[in-house]
């Protein structure tokens, strides 16, 4: 089997050990805090009122859909690989797989 092949079989059946402790690295690292920050900014100069949807494509950690739905009443995450993603309490939030 092709190594890229091999690669993509365990990224799609990540382990949730190592899917723990990814959200844990998005949810602290400066990198992805500060990202947020700059995304929640953009959209809050872009949309002075709240939206009817909005959609992440790859949605991974589900991270990002809270910050979504601080200006859309309903938020769709799109993942196509079998990850536990982290919903922090929001009803407004769907996942997809």
């Amino acid at each position: 089997m092709p190594l890229r092949v091999i690669f993509f079989i365990k990224l799609f059946f990540m382990e949730k050990k190592a899917f723990d402790d990814l959200i844990d690295f998005e949810d602290k690292n400066w990198w992805f805090v500060g990202r947020r920050t700059i995304i929640k900014s953009v959209l809050a100069s872009l949309y002075q009122r709240r939206v009817d949807k909005a959609l992440d494509v790859g949605c991974g950690t589900g991270l990002n859909l809270n910050l979504l739905s601080l200006f859309a009443d309903s938020v769709i995450g799109l993942e196509p690989a079998m990850l536990p993603t982290k919903i922090l309490d929001n009803n407004r939030v769907q996942i997809i797989r």
